[in-house]
């Protein structure tokens, strides 16, 4: 085996270094502690913000730390990542060369310490007596400044440095990204910042395109607005007022447009149209896209755009029609294109053109009305143009008036159209009757209605004479009076409903003809009376649609005598050519002390109305069995009357009756009412003293076939 020279020294080296380890542990002091590790490097002194502007020195500090964070005395050893950017010395001084991002480490045993630095080209602020714009160009030409001499800033000296962290953006332009300071510095007046670009990197159709954008927190991006191009030296140019991170950003291609303003718009014909067609563009990632030149052209409906029809989008995206659109010379759709040159993006505005409003025209007639209620199908008035077409924008005041008819017009009367339609809900018509409605816009031709025929409904009774000069036994003097009224409390013209009136409160009974028609709204009532004493009040109905009570009135006794009645109750009904059977009554329940001798009572009728049948020949028969003879004279009867003689022994109580008279009803050719009456031609009592008599007629309705 062959062992070299160098293998035999080391070998020999290792053996006296062992000898001599065993011999120092060997010692009466015990074993020797070894040195603390260095476990981390900690560099001081960096200049503020870690910037250093080329051809400055800053000195850094170097301290070696054990794992307690003590410090230790070791040696430091420095390196520059970049000594085109900048240098270290031994001892730690940092010398800066070039613009850019440099790491300097500092290494002790093994463990290193890092610090970066941007190193800046530095711009001096010319000072406030400048008379003249000071311009400086650094790294190459990449970055140039230009200040006013009036633009003032917090510091004297500005920084400028390709950035170290460049935005993802896909739109950001290769190494156009730079880092200027410090930070915080203001101008009073914008400073023209103008980044270089190598346009071999860029597309032609884009250059024009090219902005200056602010890169925020995150890499967003914020175009500086005013900003160009300049083609000529390569250059993107744009005004700040502090100092930030700035970029060039190359506008991605537009991928969609939308419409955001001015769209299905109204205007009247040959007419600009209110709003402005706006729309926003953006890229496929949804972002917005400025600069993209958008062209508006009038698609249909014979416009034209009036000025510019071609903007570029702003740094939203947003694009509005530089000049108006003006619809077409007659009325209808229009249409508006917005397109980008050399792509599918477009979108299409519409716009409706209207003539001017010129006329009213009743589109819905009220139907049929009845007084004192809404119509039930509304009033509705349309504003139209010249050529008849409803004016959709139209918002005129429309009102509604009576012009012809004795009735009211009430509800709401004036109301605003509704895209150019006026409706009125509310309207309603007081009265009877035709009636025409007018309708009125200020400078709009007016119109009318068709004839609008108002009917009144009974719904509700009033009572206009109340009823009094009551006595028993005895028609009133004062004979009630009973208005049919309607839904708006109006009487009603013709009406002929019919009024039946009955006790409402009282002890008697009452009679007289209480059923009567009312003739043009009033029914008349002329012979009721009440038989019976104390307070009363009557009632009136038509059928179950209205009633009214009358107010309370006194009835005060009668004096003693007899009541004559025909029939059993005040009214009959009889068909034509039916017979009709009545008997005679004498009532001597309010006699007094009057004994009834002898009575001559007369039965008349219209010969015209009824033929004379017979009549039962017999006596007067009273409920306690008395009876008296009766003489019947029909000789008459051809003329329409009987005269019926009798008397009585006992006239002492109840009451007497003839029984039955009969007539046939003639044929007619409506119904008709008519009277039976019985009167008195000589009543007196035993002593031959006059009895007073009450006589009472049956009101008989002969029903037509």
């Amino acid at each position: 085996m062959r062992i070299s020279l160098k293998q035999s020294v080391r070998t020999t080296l290792a053996a006296v270094a062992a000898v001599f380890v065993l011999v120092s542990c060997s010692g009466d002091s015990g074993p020797t502690v070894p040195p603390a590790a260095v476990a981390s490097v900690l560099i001081g002194g960096a200049p503020t913000e870690n910037v250093l502007v080329t051809g400055a020195t800053v000195q850094l500090t170097a301290q070696p730390r054990d794992a307690g964070g003590a410090s230790l005395t070791r040696a430091v050893t420095w390196q520059s990542s970049d000594n085109g950017l900048a240098t270290v010395s031994s001892t730690g001084l940092v010398t800066g060369v070039a613009a850019g991002s440099v790491t300097i480490t500092a290494n002790s045993e093994g463990v290193n310490g890092f610090q970066t630095l941007s190193v800046r080209s530095p711009i001096t602020v010319p000072p406030a007596t400048a008379t003249t714009p000071t311009t400086t160009t650094v790294l190459g030409g990449a970055v140039t400044l230009t200040i006013p001499p009036a633009a003032t800033s917090t510091t004297t000296t500005l920084t400028v440095a390709p950035t170290a962290t460049v935005p993802t953006d896909s739109r950001v332009l290769a190494g156009a990204t730079f880092d200027f300071g410090p930070s915080g510095t203001v101008f009073t007046t914008p400073i023209t910042l103008a980044l270089g670009f190598n346009p071999a990197s860029v597309p032609v159709a884009k250059r024009e395109d090219l902005r200056i954008n602010l890169v925020g927190p995150g890499g967003t991006l914020t175009q500086i607005g005013g900003g160009s191009v300049d083609l000529v030296n390569n250059r993107v140019v744009a005004p700040v007022t502090h100092f930030s991170t700035y970029t060039i950003v190359v506008p991605a291609d537009a991928a969609s447009m939308t419409k955001s303003l001015g769209d299905a718009q109204t205007a009247q014909f040959s007419t600009a149209v209110a709003q402005r067609p706006t729309v926003v563009v953006r890229d496929a990632q949804n972002r917005p896209v400025p600069l993209a030149n958008v062209t508006f052209a009038v698609v249909s409906g014979g416009g034209s755009i009036t000025g510019a029809a071609m903007v570029e989008t702003d740094t939203a995206g947003v694009a509005a029609l530089p000049g108006t659109w003006v619809l077409g010379p007659t009325p209808g759709a229009n249409s508006l294109s917005a397109s980008i040159a050399g792509t599918a993006v477009t979108t299409t505005f519409t716009a409706t053109a209207t003539a001017p409003a010129t006329v009213l025209a009743v589109t819905q007639q009220p139907m049929a009305a009845v007084s004192g209620v809404a119509f039930s199908q509304a009033l509705v008035v349309a504003v139209r143009d010249q050529f008849g077409g409803l004016v959709a924008n139209a918002t005129s005041p429309v009102t509604a008036a009576l012009i012809s008819g004795t009735g009211v017009l009430l509800g709401t009367t004036t109301v605003n159209a509704v895209n150019g339609v006026a409706t009125f809900s509310t309207l309603q018509l007081n009265g009877s009757g035709p009636h025409r409605l007018g309708v009125t816009s200020f400078g709009l031709a007016p119109d009318t209605t068709d004839a609008i025929t108002v009917m009144q409904q009974v719904a509700a009774l009033a009572i206009t004479t109340q009823p009094a000069g009551a006595v028993s036994n005895i028609a009133f003097t004062t004979q009630p009076v009973v208005e049919l009224r309607d839904n708006a409390g109006l009487r009603v013209i013709g009406g002929t409903a019919a009024v039946a009136a009955s006790r409402n409160a009282g002890p008697g009974t009452l009679y007289g003809t209480t059923i009567v028609a009312a003739v043009d709204g009033v029914a008349t009532f002329t012979n009721l009376g009440i038989e019976g004493a104390g307070s009363f009040s009557l009632r009136f109905d038509v059928g179950a649609t209205a009633s009214a009570t009358s107010a309370s009135f006194e009835v005060a006794a009668g004096t003693p005598g007899i009541r004559l009645r025909v029939g059993d109750s005040p009214s009959r009904f009889v068909n034509a050519s039916a017979t009709l059977d009545f008997p005679i009554i004498v009532d001597l329940s309010n006699r007094g002390t009057d004994d009834l001798a002898s009575l001559t009572t007369t039965v008349t009728w219209d010969t015209a109305r009824f033929t004379y049948v017979s009549n039962e020949a017999g006596t007067w028969q009273d409920a306690q069995g008395g009876a008296a003879t009766v003489l019947v004279n029909d000789a008459q009867a051809a003329a329409g009357s009987i005269a019926i003689t009798g008397f009585t022994t006992n006239a002492t109580t109840a009451t007497f009756t003839l029984r039955n008279i009969r007539l046939t009803a003639k044929p007619t050719g409506s119904t008709t009412n008519t009277v039976v009456a019985a009167t008195v031609g000589t009543a007196g009592n035993a002593a031959g003293s006059a009895i007073t008599v009450t006589p009472r007629a049956l009101i008989v309705t002969v029903v037509a076939p």
